[in-house]
């Protein structure tokens, strides 16, 4: 094979490092085709230009990234990257590390094909290394994390710490049963919204959806308790948001009066009775749209208006001063001065009842500062992190100041993926994991009567449907009235949702504590974080 084998010792420095996986059978075919030698230039030459996008293919089936039918599938999006992302994205696929082993490699390569019969080394190592090496990890323990103790006080456990984990692993068969009744459960789950009674005083609901905040994004950057959600009334710490990217997890929001749908009918009509919106507007809301950036990567606002059924084009923020940059280099506007514009306008306004819906993208990957250079969004999210909820803070004092009653519900549509993991670089999301999918949601009653000195905390797995279920208590029972009853009597029959989070034709599936990945076409196979 000559320096072919240089190709195959790469992949095993890489597979025993884990960082890619070696399927035996496609390499073990490709080396017996190269290891013969042939007499013909004309064959020798055909097998060596074929050769090399064999191997780029083989290579690629043998790393953990999406399918190239995935990537195809976002490849209008994926054009819209700025260069700079571009580059800060594939600096991440270098570890220290592993070039420091590939390259050590080569040198031994070098060292010793004067003396040795490589090729030898090669097959030995492919037929009996790489299985003895699977069979032991296959005997290692799982890293599964049990369920957690209890927290300190004032720290929260992570939501993947909150259900007790199976001993035993789910098959195939299990699973897709398991799915499958879920989707039929989830099916026949509806929430409708009542109209407030005369005389109560009216109250605005506004939605503040923040891109790219997960409860492990929260962990990586050392804070997990932010000081806002102490000054919330609600925590949800186990919200799957059951989608990784911004338009699914706008429409599933949108259509929160419905149970959770598979992926692909977010594309498809649904019951007008599924639209959180309208079923505001029926209430008495008069609906109104709101972002800090100009919503057209994605088609974000076609998501947003045509299958989350707002209409309405956004209001105006173009005279609000320009923050960041998006990986796109669209301008992001500052969330305070957003959020502050639409507040004076609404005090102003004669409408009793007003239902907003606003998204930011101030924590997506890949923004950058003004003026300067795009790669280093990493080290920019806790500092960017840290405004968006000191705006969000300053946001909250300003409503209160105002005297008026205002529902405020937080809720992320997905995470940073800042961490990373061995299926995933950090900051790409085409698998909707837990650490990208599990997020902190939280709720704000404004001009409540009552002073919580600290959050109520809901474990219980939950999702969109508890929130429209939430605010149609709210505004069948005013919560703010000084005779209204406690804040948990409103969440008694909030709906259960498990965890389950898909991206195209990619799944997650919680069940009996373990997380299971799905891709379209495969088994089903236990995702350890």
């Amino acid at each position: 094979m000559a320096y072919w084998n240089l190709y195959f010792i790469a992949k095993f420095v890489l597979f025993y490092g884990d960082h890619i996986d070696f399927h035996i059978w496609p390499n073990l075919v490709f080396a017996l085709v190269l290891i013969p030698e042939l007499k013909h230039k004309g064959w020798r030459m055909s097998r060596h230009i074929l050769a090399y996008p064999v191997a780029f293919v083989l290579l690629y089936h043998d790393t953990r990234f999406p399918s190239l039918r995935q990537i195809l599938a976002h490849q209008s999006d994926l054009s819209g990257f700025s260069v700079g992302y571009v580059w800060e994205l594939a600096q991440r696929l270098i570890e220290p590390k592993a070039v420091l082993a590939l390259i050590i490699a080569a040198m031994l390569f070098w060292f010793a094909k004067r003396w040795l019969r490589i090729t030898s080394f090669v097959m030995l190592i492919m037929l009996l290394g790489v299985p003895l090496w699977s069979y032991r990890q296959a005997l290692l323990p799982a890293p599964v994390v049990v369920a957690a103790a209890q927290p300190q006080a004032g720290k929260a456990a992570a939501p993947w710490q909150a259900t007790p984990v199976s001993s035993t692993v789910a098959d195939s068969n299990t699973l897709d049963s398991m799915l499958a009744g879920f989707y039929r459960s989830e099916a026949s789950r509806q929430v409708t919204f009542g109209k407030p009674a005369e005389g109560v005083p009216p109250f605005d609901i506004i939605f503040l959806q923040i891109c790219s905040l997960a409860w492990d994004d929260l962990d990586f950057i050392g804070d997990r308790q932010p000081a806002l959600f102490n000054k919330l009334d609600l925590v949800f710490r186990n919200f799957g948001s059951a989608a990784s990217y911004s338009g699914p997890a706008a429409i599933r929001l949108l259509r929160a009066s419905c149970g959770q749908r598979p992926h692909a009918s977010l594309y498809s009509a649904a019951p007008s009775q599924c639209f959180v919106m309208r079923e505001l507007e029926q209430a008495g809301f008069q609906t109104q749209f709101l972002m800090n950036h100009d919503g057209h990567f994605g088609g974000f606002i076609a998501d947003v208006q045509q299958r989350g059924m707002m209409s309405q084009p956004p209001l105006p923020i173009g005279d609000t001063p320009v923050y960041l940059k998006a990986f796109d280099e669209t301008p992001i506007h500052d969330d305070y001065a957003v959020l502050e514009k639409w507040w004076k306008g609404r005090l102003n306004s004669p409408v009793q009842r007003v239902g907003l819906y606003y998204n930011t993208i101030s924590l997506h990957d890949g923004n950058h500062y003004p003026g300067a250079s795009p790669g280093a969004s990493m080290k920019t999210y806790k500092p960017r992190l840290e405004k968006l909820l000191a705006d969000v803070e300053h946001f909250l004092n300003l409503l209160a100041s105002s005297g008026r009653h205002v529902a405020v519900v937080f809720v992320p549509e997905h995470g940073a993926g800042l961490r990373g993991d061995r299926i995933q670089i950090a900051g790409l999301r085409e698998i909707p994991t837990p650490r990208i999918s599990l997020v902190p949601v939280g709720v704000k009653l404004i001009g409540s009567p009552r002073n919580h000195a600290s959050p109520m905390l809901i474990d219980k797995p939950s999702s969109y449907l508890a929130l429209s279920k939430m605010l149609a208590n709210f505004i069948a029972r005013d919560p703010f009235a000084s005779g209204s009853p406690a804040i948990a009597d409103y969440l008694d029959d909030l709906p259960l949702t498990e965890f389950e989070a898909e991206n195209g034709d990619v799944q997650i599936f919680r069940y009996s504590g373990r997380y299971y990945l799905h891709n379209k076409g495969e088994e089903w196979a236990e995702y350890l974080q």
